[in-house]
């Protein structure tokens, strides 16, 4: 035994430390917001239909077209209607002529009975034929009146100065009252969009803000994002989805290149925060005590309880806020205790 060398003394346990990915804090504007798909349309819209029946025979401005107000948008070819006006005209003008004669009648039968040449019994006669006379040409300049007003239904005018978005007939296309003919729409173009009463009620009204994107012919153009704000917000909702329209104003950039029927991407910004102290949202350990951010430093955590705000893009503000230039734990955070020393990576990619 003498021989064995002394037993060597165990070398000190080395401490394993949790390693963990951090992230700094950085000032960035938030925006809460929510998307919904919208449709560009004109702010005032009209189908023009038919209010008589006959063939269409002239449409003079082709879809696109822009138009004044009274121009001439359809004429409809009704050849009765024609031929009962020059009946007509033709009575009116004999009745005139049988009136005219009956009452000079009944001047001369006045001054013969003056004379004692005729009875008051003849000048009575003459003097009802006179008078119906005068009622039939009445009647019957009545009844032209109301031939000309069919027949100018026969031609439909612009009720305001817009634009031709679409042809529903073609000229020599036979008509019935009722049938659409054409679409017309007034050059103040809006999106429209069709939002549900439970995102409604999370504030949207006149005067929200909201941001427009996917509009226009070019990648460059549809990923660029424009400022507008909801005009009018429909009194009743509709339809079976219980839905409400919201008309949202287009920029100016927008209105020359927008596209009738054209879809667009809408997010509504509920709230805006500039310069918002926020952390990922991997950063947030939530248990039933609330929220808690972990800040690390000088290779230990601190536990933070912290209230989430506005959240967008994967980063929500935090109140309190942490400090500028602080760094958090985004992984590994169940096993993270107040004071627990740690070994922090810091994030070089994926989370921005």
């Amino acid at each position: 035994s003498g021989c064995k060398s002394p037993a060597k003394a165990a070398a000190p346990r080395t401490e394993v430390l949790q390693a963990v990915r951090t992230v700094q804090i950085q000032p960035r504007d938030l925006s809460e917001t929510f998307d919904y798909v919208g449709t560009i349309r004109s702010g005032r819209e009209v189908k023009v239909l038919a209010r008589v029946m006959g063939t269409l025979t002239a449409l003079p401005f082709k879809e696109g077209a822009t138009v004044r107000k009274g121009q001439v948008l359809a004429r409809v070819s009704v050849p009765e209607l024609e031929v009962r006006q020059e009946r007509l005209a033709a009575d009116v003008q004999r009745m005139i002529t049988d009136r005219d004669y009956l009452c000079t009648n009944l001047e001369t039968d006045i001054k013969l009975n003056k004379s004692g040449a005729v009875t008051q019994a003849r000048v009575d006669a003459s003097r009802r034929a006179c008078l119906s006379a005068r009622e039939a040409v009445k009647a019957a300049r009545a009844g032209s009146r109301e031939l000309k007003s069919s027949r100018g239904k026969a031609i439909e005018r612009a009720p305001f100065s817009g634009r031709v978005l679409r042809w529903f007939a073609e000229p020599g296309e036979h008509v019935a009252p009722g049938r659409p003919i054409l679409h017309l729409g007034n050059e103040q173009v809006e999106v429209m969009v069709q939002v549900t009463e439970t995102d409604l009620a999370r504030g949207v009204k006149a005067g929200t803000m909201v941001t427009l994107s996917g509009c226009g012919s070019s990648a460059r153009e549809a990923s660029q994002k424009y400022t507008a704000q909801v005009k009018t917000v429909a009194p009743m909702a509709s339809g079976p989805g219980r839905t409400v329209e919201v008309r949202i104003g287009l920029p100016r950039e927008l209105r020359e290149t927008a596209r009738h029927g054209a879809s667009i991407d809408v997010a509504f910004i509920l709230a805006r925060q500039a310069a918002a102290l926020a952390v990922p949202e991997a950063a947030l350990k939530s248990s039933v005590d609330g929220v808690t951010i972990f800040i690390v430093k000088d290779g230990k955590v601190q536990a933070v309880p912290v209230k989430a705000g506005i959240t967008d893009a994967g980063w929500v503000s935090v109140q309190p806020p942490p400090p500028v230039g602080a760094r958090v734990a985004v992984t590994n955070l169940d096993v993270l205790r107040d004071k627990m020393k740690v070994y922090p990576v810091q994030d070089r990619g994926g989370i921005k």
